[in-house]
């Protein structure tokens, strides 16, 4: 069975305040907003609040932070939640800790959050004492403090708040901070169940799975395991699939049991994949050898011994697949490398060796292990002796050994020498360096470079299970630029099997690190997902993260969403804002926007010239819609001198590239021109055409 010891994470308490109304005005807004009525909601609650009502100050400041008939805008949230907590609210002054602590619209700031969750904790709020505790707990803004974690959880479990009642049974169940005490853990464990809190269920699961504290009760065990399961709680999944594989607690139910192990399977539950593999390999109705292989590959890659010692027993005796010898000691390697005794009696076997005398072949069997499944030997095998000498560094690369020093210097250089030979395209020395760096230090960005060395064949075998093993690795070890190709594979389902749930982990790990493109990504997941007023302001937030590092697509993202009021309140000067970054990259749909914005003043003083200048632009590109608006411009003399032969140029260009309307007006301007003049403009119409726009 599995077990875990989870904390919960911190929850923004957009709670509307629904005590006694100060005036009818207020009671107005608080019906509308219930209604989804935004609108009248902000009209009602913006007198109040410049009026210094505390009440309509803090529910104003939910609305521009969820933006909720207003553009989304943390600074101004702030702003109103600072005037709110600063009059004792308690709602506001939980927010504002919220919002200083993980940097909303304010400097991030754990003492300044400790403060505003106190004043409200000590007000009895439910929120702010659970967050509080945890704060003293991990020691952030404050020094740790068991025993105060445990007041703070108390009092929030008390007024029946799940999260602070998961967090003090697990307290209870561990001795932290209090005297040990399993019935404790048992009853906040069953209260946050009770609530349907999903870590409170899977551990009252366990505790009646294994009669820790309560008398064992299988099918007990099996009813919480399973109300978390449906939750998606991936621990939960497994066990509730072990159960009707062994029929513990409900009739044995194979079908049952694969369907659960799947689910968590797909989550990443590596035992689920092993035993899913075990499944679909027996003979029988269910048997299915490319199910088996799947997962059970899928477990090795993540470094599981076990699976990586059944594939080498799958390979080496034509079980699933063909027989594979190198194949077979490949995974055999790696599961030596990792203490498993029936893989090194296996490889020993294979290798005409006699049983094992002493435990010494161990770390031998990992750095074979390592080599198989970098290539490194077939690599090496095709140069007989490569030499490496750099000045004050002692090491040599040959074809049956690398020498480095152990220290942090000698990472440095075999990084910065790896790197520097694959940018030079020397593969075959960048792969042994960066590999060496990869594997003795667990180096991610060496091994996300080995990672697409893999995938392109790069001085390295393309082999997609290594691409997949590199990336992972790397983003194990925190690498943005892995993790976010690790999304991409499981988002895609390539190399791995499809996974929204990780992909969008792999996003925001590196979205939190700044990645950009994962930042966009992460955002268009809770954009598609779009459950609640938090998906869309999740999106909202990091398409926003994504542009402001100037990514192209999340800025058109932006720009098309304030133009349109889609997922958020329309608003054409935001909307100018983002066009105006798109068309300051180049991007020729941003300069005809700003053009046309300029030229009808949308979200921008109305400036004809500067219409003009955005126009050709995109008109350079050969834009329709630009040459057309150009040409227009010429016609009438707006932002230019009127000058009919441009006109006519610019709308026959505009016809060629597919402007329907422009043909229509070219013919119109061609009866106010004299023939010489309707040559000319016809000469420079294929001149222009003919140098790319270049000469027009």
């Amino acid at each position: 069975m599995h077990f875990k010891n989870i904390m919960t994470g911190l929850t923004l308490a957009l709670l509307l305040v629904c005590g006694l109304a100060v005036s009818a005005d207020f009671d107005k807004g608080l019906k509308a907003y219930q209604s989804g009525d935004f609108k009248t909601a902000l009209a009602e609650w913006s007198p109040l609040a410049e009026k210094g009502i505390s009440k309509a100050q803090s529910n104003l400041a939910v609305m521009y932070a969820n933006g909720e008939g207003v553009p989304q805008n943390n600074i101004t949230a702030v702003k109103w939640l600072t005037k709110a907590a600063e009059q004792g609210q308690a709602t506001a002054q939980h927010n504002l800790g919220f919002m200083y602590q993980n940097g909303s619209g304010v400097p991030k700031s754990y003492m300044t959050a400790l403060m505003w969750y106190t004043l409200a904790a000590e007000q009895g709020y439910a929120n702010a004492q659970h967050n509080l505790a945890l704060m003293y707990e991990k020691g952030e803004g404050v020094t740790k403090s068991i025993s105060d974690a445990i007041k703070w959880y108390t009092l929030a479990a008390e007024q029946g708040y799940a999260n602070a009642q998961h967090n003090l049974a697990l307290m209870y169940e561990k001795g932290e901070g209090v005297t040990k005490s399993i019935s404790d853990a048992i009853k906040w464990y069953t209260l946050a169940a009770e609530q349907g809190y999903a870590d409170a269920q899977f551990s009252l699961g366990f505790m009646y799975d294994s009669g820790r504290g309560v008398p064992e009760n299988k099918r007990f065990a099996l009813e919480w395991y399973k109300k978390a399961a449906i939750q998606g709680d991936a621990d939960a999944q497994h066990n509730v699939a072990l159960m009707y594989e062994q029929g513990e607690g409900v009739t044995k139910s194979l079908s049952e049991a694969i369907n659960w192990y799947t689910a968590a399977a797909e989550q990443g539950v590596v035992s689920s994949q092993v035993n899913l593999a075990l499944i679909y390999s027996q003979e029988g109705i269910v048997r299915s050898p490319s199910n088996a292989m799947k997962w059970y590959m899928a477990a090795a890659l993540a470094g599981d011994a076990s699976a990586q010692y059944l594939l080498g027993l799958t390979y080496q005796y034509d079980d699933l697949v063909p027989q594979n010898i190198p194949e077979a000691m490949k995974w055999y390697a790696l599961a030596a490398g990792q203490g498993d005794s029936d893989a090194e009696a296996e490889l020993r076997a294979l290798n005409g060796e006699g049983p094992s005398e002493t435990d010494e072949k161990q770390s031998d069997y990992a750095t074979l292990a390592e080599q198989a499944l970098a290539a490194d030997l077939l690599i090496l095998s095709e140069d007989s002796s490569v030499e490496i000498d750099q000045q004050k560094n002692d090491f040599v690369i040959t074809s049956d050994q690398i020498k480095l020093g152990e220290d942090e210097k000698s990472l440095s250089i075999s990084r910065q020498l790896g790197l520097e030979a694959f940018s030079a395209e020397e593969y075959k020395h960048a792969h042994m360096l960066l590999g060496h760096a990869a594997k003795t230090w667990n180096d991610p960005q060496s091994q996300f470079v080995l990672g697409v060395m893999h995938e392109k064949g790069l001085g390295a075998i393309k082999n997609d299970k290594l691409h997949h093993y590199w990336m992972n690795e790397a983003a194990q070890g925190g690498y943005a630029a892995a993790q976010n190709a690790l999304a991409n594979m499981y988002s895609e389902g390539v190399f791995v099997s499809k996974s929204k749930k990780l992909a969008k982990y792999w996003y925001t790990k590196a979205a939190e690190q700044g990645h950009q493109n994962s930042q966009f990504l992460l955002a268009k997941t809770y954009e598609v997902r779009n459950r609640d007023i938090n998906d869309k302001e999740m999106a909202l937030y990091w398409y926003t993260e994504s542009a402001n590092q100037g990514n192209l697509p999340a800025q058109l993202k932006l720009a098309h969403m304030y133009s349109k009021g889609k997922g958020v309140e329309k608003n054409n000067e935001e909307a100018f804002k983002w066009w105006m970054k798109v068309a300051e990259s180049g991007n020729v749909l941003g300069q005809v926007m700003v053009g046309t914005m300029f030229a009808s003043g949308t979200g921008v003083a109305q400036n004809l010239k500067v219409a003009v200048k955005w126009d050709k632009l995109a008109s350079a590109q050969g834009s329709a819609a630009a040459q057309f608006n150009l040409a227009s411009s010429y016609a009438m003399g707006q932002g230019v001198l009127t000058d009919y032969v441009r006109s006519y140029m610019w709308y026959d260009l505009s016809s060629y590239n597919g402007q329907k309307s422009a043909e229509k007006n070219r013919d119109s301007i061609s009866k106010m021109m004299t023939l010489d003049q309707l040559s000319k403009a016809q000469e420079m119409a294929s001149r222009c055409l003919a140098s790319s726009y270049v000469d027009c």
